[in-house]
């Protein structure tokens, strides 16, 4: 034995075939190894078709809004240039990529009074350190981009007209909100103590209202400005302490939205025994958030009414959030599963 494996080119002690059916193996191999290799070729000839066309029709969707872009598009990119420190033909090649239409309900009669251009940076956690150049540029409705970065707002005060190139200046305004970490609130509310407030606070011109008898509508609209900038502050922070819920995103319930889906599932007994688990933990939660609502406040000498309707928004903010939580649907798929028991 021991010799016909030494003859054959086999391991001492293990059965072998000849070299014949070693050959064909290994020819076998390399069969399956070319054939592979040419069906990958076939694959990347394919893939860069795609790309390829991809790349012309986006060529030609650019060149289309190209056309489109007149002297009131041009006002607006020197705007955005200065701010982002851009040459103008750079912000255009940027902004060919967003919703054209966008601007057009911005400039026609009855349009939108508000334009928003969002600068982002180049990753998607906003913790880009790099220069305004090498952001990138989106024109938005501010509904389906979050805003990390700086927001470009360019606004006009009455719509009943379309807007003439003309009299952009005249016509149109802009300002900028920079929330570098997507914290708008603050942002907002850095704007309102830093820049707005104390300009209205210097104000001394204010039309009819600087006669005699007007100086308190001045004073109350100053200082709803001021609530308002702490309300915004308050709202940071009831977002900051919401109590979150553990949802069971890793367990397979996605979908289920029927009795009988549940009825079904619920003969999962290990699924069933972690959603048991997910919902002691809520209870446990809740249970924490009603304890703490119950338990007395220490209140300062000088505590007056504002103090105890910041603590009832807090408390309201709190509960509002849990209950729109227990309302979702991961929370309802959950319960319904455990109630099919």
């Amino acid at each position: 034995s021991s010799g016909i494996n030494a003859e054959y080119g086999g391991r001492p002690g293990l059965p072998t075939t000849g070299r014949r059916y070693q050959r064909r193996a290994i020819g076998n191999r390399a069969a399956n190894v070319q054939k592979g290799a040419t069906v990958n070729q076939r694959k990347s000839v394919i893939t860069g078709d795609v790309v390829k066309d991809l790349m012309k029709a986006t060529k030609a969707s650019r060149d289309i809004k190209r056309q489109q872009i007149d002297a009131r598009h041009r006002w607006l990119f020197d705007k955005l240039a200065d701010y982002c420190e851009l040459p103008s033909d750079t912000v255009e090649d940027q902004i060919l990529d967003s919703d054209f239409t966008l601007f057009e309900n911005f400039f026609k009669e009855n349009g939108s009074r508000v334009l928003l251009v969002f600068q982002l940076p180049d990753n998607a956690d906003g913790s880009s350190k790099e220069k305004k150049g090498s952001q990138k540029l989106i024109v938005t409705n501010g509904e389906d981009v979050p805003l990390v970065g700086a927001c470009i707002d360019f606004f006009r005060l009455e719509n009943e007209k379309e807007l003439i190139d003309k009299y952009m200046d005249r016509d149109v305004f802009f300002g900028t909100v920079e929330a570098p970490d997507g914290d708008l609130l603050s942002a907002v509310r850095k704007m309102l103590d830093n820049l707005i407030v104390p300009l209205l606070l210097k104000n001394e011109n204010w039309g009819k209202l600087s006669s005699n008898g007007h100086n308190a509508i001045v004073s109350n609209f100053i200082t709803g400005l001021e609530d308002f900038s702490n309300l915004l502050e308050s709202a940071k922070a009831n977002l900051s302490e919401t109590v979150k819920l553990k949802m069971p995103d890793d367990l397979p319930i996605q979908g289920l939205t029927t009795p009988q889906q549940y009825q079904i599932t619920a003969g999962n007994f290990d699924l069933v025994t972690q959603l048991e688990g997910i919902v002691a933990s809520w209870c446990k939660q809740i249970e924490q958030v009603l304890a703490q609502s119950e338990q007395m406040r220490k209140e300062a000498d000088d505590t007056g009414p504002n103090s105890e309707l910041v603590y009832w928004k807090e408390r309201m903010a709190s509960f509002n959030a849990l209950l729109d939580q227990i309302k979702s649907q991961p929370c309802k798929t959950t319960i319904g599963i455990l109630f099919a028991l």
